[in-house]
Protein backbone atom coordinates (compact mmCIF):
# COMPACT_ATOMS: atom_id res chain seq x y z
CA UNK A 1 0.00 0.00 0.00
CA UNK A 2 1.04 3.79 -0.58
CA UNK A 3 0.15 6.48 1.33
CA UNK A 4 -2.47 7.46 -0.60
CA UNK A 5 -4.17 4.56 -1.20
CA UNK A 6 -7.94 4.35 -0.49
CA UNK A 7 -9.58 2.39 1.66
CA UNK A 8 -13.60 2.14 1.01
CA UNK A 9 -16.29 -0.44 3.36
CA UNK A 10 -19.14 0.25 0.75
CA UNK A 11 -19.15 3.74 0.06
CA UNK A 12 -17.70 5.13 3.41
CA UNK A 13 -13.56 5.44 3.99
CA UNK A 14 -12.35 3.00 5.78
CA UNK A 15 -8.83 2.90 7.17
CA UNK A 16 -5.97 0.45 6.96
CA UNK A 17 -6.92 -0.45 10.53
CA UNK A 18 -10.23 -1.89 9.03
CA UNK A 19 -8.48 -4.79 7.25
CA UNK A 20 -8.52 -7.42 10.02
CA UNK A 21 -7.32 -11.38 9.19
CA UNK A 22 -10.65 -12.77 7.59
CA UNK A 23 -11.69 -9.54 6.18
CA UNK A 24 -12.88 -10.22 2.67
CA UNK A 25 -11.05 -7.03 -0.08
CA UNK A 26 -11.27 -6.31 -3.30
CA UNK A 27 -7.90 -4.69 -4.42
CA UNK A 28 -7.08 -2.71 -7.19
CA UNK A 29 -3.38 -2.41 -8.13
CA UNK A 30 -1.00 0.13 -10.32
CA UNK A 31 2.42 -0.38 -11.42
CA UNK A 32 4.68 1.42 -9.75
CA UNK A 33 7.60 0.64 -12.40
CA UNK A 34 10.04 -0.38 -9.57
CA UNK A 35 9.52 -3.94 -10.61
CA UNK A 36 6.29 -4.78 -7.73
CA UNK A 37 2.59 -2.94 -8.21
CA UNK A 38 0.76 -0.65 -5.23
CA UNK A 39 -2.81 -1.05 -4.03
CA UNK A 40 -4.44 2.06 -5.50
CA UNK A 41 -8.06 1.14 -3.88
CA UNK A 42 -8.93 -1.56 -1.45
CA UNK A 43 -12.73 -2.03 -1.38
CA UNK A 44 -13.45 -4.23 1.98
CA UNK A 45 -16.32 -6.97 1.02
CA UNK A 46 -16.93 -8.65 3.91
CA UNK A 47 -15.79 -8.28 7.46
CA UNK A 48 -16.41 -10.55 10.63
CA UNK A 49 -19.58 -10.75 11.89
CA UNK A 50 -21.46 -8.82 8.86
CA UNK A 51 -24.69 -9.98 8.53
CA UNK A 52 -25.61 -10.47 4.72
CA UNK A 53 -28.88 -10.80 2.78
CA UNK A 54 -29.59 -13.37 0.26
CA UNK A 55 -32.32 -14.33 -2.16
CA UNK A 56 -32.35 -16.62 -4.63
CA UNK A 57 -32.21 -20.97 -5.80
CA UNK A 58 -30.36 -23.65 -3.92
CA UNK A 59 -28.31 -25.68 -6.40
CA UNK A 60 -26.68 -27.95 -4.22
CA UNK A 61 -27.36 -29.31 -0.60
CA UNK A 62 -25.69 -31.80 1.95
CA UNK A 63 -28.11 -32.03 5.11
CA UNK A 64 -25.48 -34.03 6.99
CA UNK A 65 -22.97 -31.27 6.79
CA UNK A 66 -25.21 -28.73 6.71
CA UNK A 67 -24.02 -27.15 3.78
CA UNK A 68 -25.72 -25.51 0.99
CA UNK A 69 -24.96 -23.94 -2.19
CA UNK A 70 -27.49 -21.18 -3.44
CA UNK A 71 -27.10 -18.83 -6.52
CA UNK A 72 -27.66 -15.22 -4.93
CA UNK A 73 -30.62 -13.92 -7.59
CA UNK A 74 -29.12 -10.37 -7.05
CA UNK A 75 -25.48 -10.43 -8.16
CA UNK A 76 -25.70 -13.95 -9.95
CA UNK A 77 -23.16 -15.57 -7.77
CA UNK A 78 -22.76 -18.28 -5.85
CA UNK A 79 -22.49 -18.94 -2.36
CA UNK A 80 -21.61 -21.92 -0.19
CA UNK A 81 -23.54 -21.15 3.17
CA UNK A 82 -23.43 -22.92 6.40
CA UNK A 83 -26.38 -24.26 8.61
CA UNK A 84 -27.68 -25.77 11.50
CA UNK A 85 -29.87 -28.89 10.16
CA UNK A 86 -30.99 -29.91 13.31
CA UNK A 87 -33.09 -26.33 13.06
CA UNK A 88 -36.58 -27.07 12.07
CA UNK A 89 -36.60 -23.97 9.34
CA UNK A 90 -33.97 -25.82 7.67
CA UNK A 91 -35.96 -28.89 6.86
CA UNK A 92 -37.92 -27.68 3.97
CA UNK A 93 -35.22 -27.09 2.24
CA UNK A 94 -34.09 -29.21 -1.13
CA UNK A 95 -32.22 -28.32 -4.58
CA UNK A 96 -34.22 -25.99 -6.40
CA UNK A 97 -36.09 -24.11 -3.40
CA UNK A 98 -36.05 -20.55 -3.80
CA UNK A 99 -35.22 -19.14 -0.23
CA UNK A 100 -34.38 -15.90 1.54
CA UNK A 101 -31.93 -15.86 4.13
CA UNK A 102 -30.13 -13.86 6.27
CA UNK A 103 -25.81 -14.98 7.36
CA UNK A 104 -23.55 -13.88 8.85
CA UNK A 105 -20.01 -13.80 8.03
CA UNK A 106 -17.38 -15.05 10.52
CA UNK A 107 -13.98 -14.41 8.08
CA UNK A 108 -14.08 -17.59 6.43
CA UNK A 109 -17.31 -18.72 5.76
CA UNK A 110 -21.38 -17.80 5.89
CA UNK A 111 -23.68 -19.16 8.74
CA UNK A 112 -27.02 -19.12 8.04
CA UNK A 113 -28.78 -17.72 11.11
CA UNK A 114 -32.92 -17.97 9.45
CA UNK A 115 -34.40 -19.12 5.89
CA UNK A 116 -37.17 -18.63 4.55
CA UNK A 117 -38.42 -20.84 1.72
CA UNK A 118 -40.66 -18.84 -0.78
CA UNK A 119 -43.72 -21.34 -1.30
CA UNK A 120 -44.73 -22.22 -4.93
CA UNK A 121 -47.87 -23.24 -6.52
CA UNK A 122 -48.99 -26.15 -8.00
CA UNK A 123 -48.57 -24.49 -11.33
CA UNK A 124 -44.45 -24.01 -10.30
CA UNK A 125 -45.00 -20.09 -10.09
CA UNK A 126 -43.96 -18.15 -6.80
CA UNK A 127 -46.93 -17.05 -4.90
Amino acid sequence: VGSDTVVRNGDKPAALSDLLPGTLVNVHFSPTGAGHDIAREIDIIAASGSVFQFAGKVTYLDMSRGLMALQNRTNDSSYEIHFDPQNSEFQELGVGSEVQLSAVFDGSRYTARNVTVVPFKASGRKQ
